[in-house]
C-alpha cells in the first residue's frame, strides 16, 4: 500500500509537467477503516484535489463459495456478498467502477496454454451474436456496495469487465504468462515475425475501470476545463440502468450498478456542450455553452446503435434518474455549489458537505429514471424508491449547505430503502453516513463482507477470477453482523417529521390584480415555534419590471399552522404574454420541508395591444407602484385614493403635476411607515457593519419585508405590529454569522459598544456609551437591544437620513445597487441644499430618468 501511495503522490508531483488529468487504479485492498483515514483513500483525495480524475476498480468480491442455485446451463450461482468494495474505491472522491458481463457474447476460445506445442487454435465464431448494451448484466464477481465502515453507496457505475481482450505486459515481473498462462492468447498470425504473449483475455473490475478512464480522457479532450467532480457527474448522469436488474429491489440495483452502464457517447457529447470555462463556473451560472440547452440536446444524446447494413439494433435513452453528490447539483444547466449536473426537478444534496460547499458524501441515489414523453431527461429527481419532496440546499455566503431535516422530510414512499442524514444539526459537521431503512437492510444486511476473512492468496487480483468468466467460487469469505466495527453505518428508521410546505405547486394571477397570496402550511404538529425562509426568483418574469422580489422568513408561533407570502405584481403596459415567477422554501428550523417546497406563479398578461403610453404617467399606477417599491405592500384603499388625488387635482397643469409627482414620491420615503421599517434596516446595517450604500439590494429587501410585514400605518394595531417586527428583526440580526464574526461572544460590553459607536462615526455621547455598557454588563439590555438603541439614536438617524434618501432612489426606482459616482453626486447635491430634495431636483431626476421609465414602458 505504501508503494501505491508513493506512486500516487509522484503522479501528483508531475501533473503540471505532463498535464496528467486521469489516474486509473486497477488495484485495491480490504476496507478496514473509514475513507477519511485510509491511506489509499487519502492519496486518492490528494490527486482529486490537484485536479486529477481518479478512477478505481470496485473489486472482485461480489460473491463467496456458497452455492445458492444453478443457472439454466447448470453452473452454480453463488451467494451475493455486499460491502465488498475495496480501497480506494470506497472514497467519495473516486469514480468506482463495477464490471458487467454479456451472457450472449460470442467469445474467442482456445484449449490449452499459449506456449503449448502445437499452438492452440483460437476459435472465432463466423456468425457472432450482436453486441447489445441491453444484454449486459452486472457480473456476480463485481463487488457490491455499500462501503464498509462509512456506508457509502457504491459503485458509481459499471463497465464491461468480463473476458476483455487487452494488450499483455511483456515485463517479466508481471508474470502474467506464468501465473495465468491460460489467459494469454496464442498466436493467431501465420507470420514467423509474430510476437508471442502480445494479448490476453482477462476478467475483473480491474479491466472495467480502464474503460471508464479512457472515456474520461475523451471527455477532458473534448472539454479540458471540466473538473473531477463535473466529469464524475456527467458520467453518472448519462449512465444507463441495466434492464437485467429491473425486477430487483431499488437497494439491490443501486448497490450493484450505481448509476448504471457507462455511456461514452452521451458523456463525451455532453462534455462538448459544457462551457469552455467549466472550472470557473459559480453558483447560479449556466454550465452549458452559449446556445446549448437541455431541450436542444435531447435528441443528440440518445444512443442509437446500427449494424453494418444500417438497421437499428438498439435505441437507448438516458435513464439513470437522480444523480447527486460530489457537488453534482444542477437544475436545467444551472450550477449549484462546486459541481454540476442536469435534472428537471428540484435540486437535492447528497449526505455530506464540507466548508466550500462541495458535496462529498457520495451517498448517490438513483431512481427508476423513467423517461417521460419523448424526452431523455428524467422527470424530476428520484430519491431511492421514493421521491424527493424538498429542496435541501441553502446558500449562505459562498457556501452551499445541505439541510438535514429537509432530507429526512424529502423521502416519501411506503417502503423506503434508505435516507441520507447529511449534516449534524448540533455541530454543523458532516455525519458521514447513509442511514439504511429495514427494507433495504433486508436486501444486504445479512450478507455483508468480512474484510478480515479473506483466505491467504485470495485478493482482488485473484488469478482464478481474472482468468475466469464469472463462475469462480471465492472460498472462505465470511459475513459480519451489525455489531461489527466494519458494518456499513447505522441502521435506523426515520420518524414522520413535522413539515411546512406550500399549499400548491402552482399559482395563477392576473397581471391587473396587483398580487398573489401564497400560503405555507404546517402539518404534523404545531406545539413549538418554527421558521422557514422563502424567496422568489425570476422565471420568465423579471423582479425589476414585472414583480417585487419577495424574500424573508416566515415565523410560525406555537399553535400557528398557516402563514402567507404576498407576491406583488406590476400591471405594466407591455404585451409580453404570460410570465412565470419561481418561489421556494428553504432553511427550515423547528420544522422539515414538505413535498411542495417550490412552486411556480403564472402571471396572466392582460395587455393585448401595444401602447406607446408609459403606465408611470398614470397617477394610479404611479402611486400603486410606490407602495410596492417603498413599503413592500399593496396600497390600502384610503391611502391610494389620497395620493392619487394629490396628483390628479392638478388637472392639466404640467408644472403642478411635475411638482406633485415629486412630492408624492418623496412622501413614501419620508413616511412614518418607511422610517420605521426600511430606514431602520439601513441604519442597522450601518451601525453593525458600516455598510452604508454598499448594502446589497436583496439583503435590504429581505430585511425590510421582515420589518414591514403586516404593517399599514393608520390601521388599528399597526404600532404593536411594527414593534413586534422590529424586535424579531434585531433578535435574529445579532445571530447572523456575519454579525457574530465581527462581534464574537468573547467581546466585552465596552468593546461591543465602542465598535458600534465607531460605525456611527462617534456620534454617541460619552454618557450614552457609558449607559449602554452598564446595561449590557448587567444584563439589563441584550445585544439586540443595544444594537437597536444605537440604530434609533437621534443623532445617528440625522446623520444617516440623507444617505438613506439617496440610497432609496436606487433601490426604490432603479431596483438595483447604487453606483458610487452617482450616489456621491446626489448625496453632495442633497447635502448642499440641506436635504431639500425639490431644490436638489433629486427625486425629479430619478422619476423622470430613462432607466426608471423603461422598467414599465418607454
Amino acid at each position: 500500500i505504501s508503494t501505491v501511495v508513493q506512486a500516487i503522490d509522484y503522479v501528483i508531483s508531475i501533473k503540471a509537467t505532463h498535464n496528467i488529468r486521469v489516474l486509473n487504479l486497477s488495484l485495491g485492498a480490504a476496507v478496514l477503516q473509514s475513507y477519511k483515514t485510509d491511506p489509499l483513500c487519502l492519496a486518492a483525495a490528494r490527486a482529486y484535489a490537484s485536479g486529477i480524475v481518479v478512477v478505481a476498480a470496485a473489486g472482485n468480491w461480489g460473491h463467496n463459495d456458497v452455492v445458492k442455485d444453478f443457472d439454466a446451463a447448470g453452473k452454480p450461482v453463488y451467494q451475493t456478498i455486499y460491502g465488498g468494495i475495496h480501497s480506494p474505491g470506497n472514497s467519495p472522491y473516486v469514480i468506482t467502477v463495477g464490471a458487467t458481463k454479456d451472457p450472449k457474447q460470442t467469445m474467442e476460445t482456445w484449449s490449452g496454454k499459449w506456449n503449448d506445442n502445437p499452438t492452440p487454435k483460437v476459435n472465432v465464431s463466423n456468425n457472432p451474436n450482436p453486441l447489445r448494451r441491453t444484454d449486459l448484466e452486472v457480473a456476480s464477481y463485481s463487488s457490491r456496495g455499500p462501503s464498509l465502515v462509512d456506508g457509502i453507496i457504491k459503485p458509481d457505475l459499471v463497465a464491461p469487465g468480463t473476458k476483455i481482450v487487452a494488450a499483455s505486459s511483456l515485463d517479466p515481473a508481471a508474470l502474467v504468462d506464468q501465473i495465468i498462462p491460460q489467459s494469454v492468447m496464442p498466436i493467431t498470425s501465420k507470420s514467423s515475425q509474430a510476437t508471442p504473449k502480445m494479448y490476453c483475455q482477462m476478467t475483473g473490475t480491474s479491466f472495467a475501470a480502464p474503460v471508464v478512464s479512457g472515456i474520461v480522457a475523451l471527455m477532458i479532450e473534448a472539454n479540458p476545463s471540466l473538473t473531477p467532480a463535473q466529469v464524475k457527474g456527467l458520467l453518472r448522469l448519462t449512465a444507463q440502468q441495466l434492464p437485467s436488474l429491473s425486477s430487483k429491489s431499488q437497494a439491490e440495483r443501486m448497490l450493484s450498478q450505481g448509476a448504471g452502464l457507462v455511456n461514452a457517447f452521451s458523456a463525451v457529447r455532453l462534455a462538448q456542450n459544457a462551457r469552455r470555462d467549466a472550472d470557473k463556473a459559480k453558483a447560479g451560472e449556466n454550465l452549458l455553452k452559449p446556445g446549448a440547452t437541455l431541450k436542444g440536446l435531447n435528441e443528440d444524446l440518445r444512443l442509437k446503435l446500427f449494424d453494418a447494413s444500417g438497421r437499428l439494433l438498439e435505441y437507448a435513452p438516458l435513464n439513470s434518474g437522480l444523480l447527486y453528490s460530489d457537488g453534482i447539483l444542477m437544475s436545467d444547466g444551472m450550477v449549484i455549489g462546486d459541481g454540476m449536473v442536469i435534472g428537471d426537478g428540484m435540486v437535492i444534496g447528497d449526505g455530506m458537505v464540507i466548508g466550500d460547499g462541495m458535496v462529498i458524501g457520495d451517498g448517490m441515489v438513483i431512481g427508476d429514471g423513467m423517461v417521460i414523453g419523448d424526452s431523455i431527461w428524467p422527470s424530476g429527481i428520484i430519491l431511492s424508491d421514493g421521491y424527493v419532496r424538498a429542496n435541501c440546499l441553502q446558500t449562505s455566503g459562498g457556501r452551499t449547505l445541505l439541510i438535514q431535516s429537509a432530507v429526512t422530510a424529502g423521502v416519501r414512499t411506503p417502503n423506503p430503502s434508505f435516507y441520507s442524514d447529511g449534516l449534524n444539526n448540533a455541530t454543523g459537521n458532516m455525519a458521514g453516513t447513509t442511514i439504511f431503512s429495514p427494507q433495504a437492510k433486508q436486501t444486504w444486511g445479512g450478507s455483508v463482507f468480512d474484510p478480515t476473512s479473506m483466505p491467504s492468496g485470495v485478493g482482488t487480483g485473484n488469478p482464478s477470477i481474472m482468468s475466469g468468466s464469472d463462475n469462480t467460487a471465492i472460498p472462505g469469505v465470511r459475513t459480519i453482523v451489525p455489531g461489527s466495527l466494519f458494518f456499513p453505518g447505522p441502521t435506523t428508521t426515520q420518524p414522520v417529521p413535522v413539515t411546512a410546505q406550500l399549499s400548491a405547486g402552482g399559482y395563477t394571477t392576473d397581471e391587473g390584480t396587483g398580487s398573489v397570496l401564497v400560503t405555507v402550511t404546517r402539518t404534523g404538529g404545531s406545539a413549538a415555534p418554527a421558521t422557514v425562509r422563502y424567496a422568489t426568483s425570476n422565471g420568465t418574469a423579471s423582479d425589476r419590471t414585472d414583480y417585487t422580489a419577495a424574500i424573508g422568513i416566515l415565523r410560525f408561533a406555537a399553535g400557528e399552522t398557516n402563514k402567507s407570502i404576498s407576491v406583488l405584481v406590476a400591471d405594466d403596459a407591455a404585451v409580453e404574454g404570460n410570465e412565470t415567477i419561481n418561489i421556494s422554501l428553504s432553511d427550515p428550523n423547528g420544522v422539515a420541508l414538505g413535498e411542495l417546497s417550490a412552486a411556480v406563479v403564472t402571471v396572466v398578461d392582460n395587455d393585448t395591444t401595444a401602447s406607446s403610453a408609459n403606465p408611470l404617467d398614470d397617477a394610479e399606477f404611479f402611486v400603486r407602484q410606490h407602495y410596492m417599491d417603498f413599503l413592500n405592500r399593496e396600497a390600502d384603499e384610503a391611502g391610494l385614493e389620497f395620493w392619487v388625488n394629490e396628483i390628479t387635482s392638478c388637472g392639466s397643469d404640467t408644472n403642478c403635476l411635475d411638482r406633485k409627482r415629486q412630492n408624492v414620491s418623496a412622501a413614501f420615503f419620508l413616511s412614518i411607515e418607511f422610517q420605521q421599517t426600511g430606514f431602520i434596516v439601513f441604519k442597522a446595517h450601518q451601525a453593525a457593519f458600516g455598510a452604508g450604500p454598499s448594502l446589497d439590494t436583496y439583503d435590504f429587501l429581505s430585511d425590510t419585508q421582515s420589518t414591514s410585514r403586516g404593517v399599514v400605518v393608520g390601521k388599528a394595531g399597526w404600532e404593536g405590529q411594527v414593534e413586534a417586527n422590529k424586535q424579531e428583526f434585531f433578535e435574529e440580526f445579532v445571530t447572523r454569522p456575519q454579525f457574530t464574526s465581527q462581534f464574537p461572544a468573547a467581546m466585552t460590553a465596552q468593546q461591543f459598544v465602542e465598535t458600534l459607536n465607531a460605525n456611527t462615526v462617534g456620534l454617541l455621547t460619552q454618557a450614552e456609551r457609558n449607559a449602554l455598557i452598564a446595561e449590557l454588563s448587567s444584563g439589563a439590555k441584550s445585544r439586540a437591544q443595544a444594537l437597536r438603541a444605537v440604530t434609533e439614536n437621534a443623532a445617528f438617524s440625522g446623520m444617516e437620513f440623507n444617505r438613506a434618501f439617496v440610497y432609496m432612489q436606487y433601490i426604490g426606482y432603479m431596483r438595483r445597487d447604487p453606483d458610487m459616482p452617482g450616489f456621491n453626486f446626489w448625496l453632495t447635491k442633497l447635502d448642499g441644499f440641506r436635504g431639500n430634495f425639490a431644490s436638489a431636483q433629486m427625486v425629479k431626476a430619478f422619476i423622470d430618468s430613462i432607466e426608471y421609465r423603461n422598467r414599465f414602458g418607454q
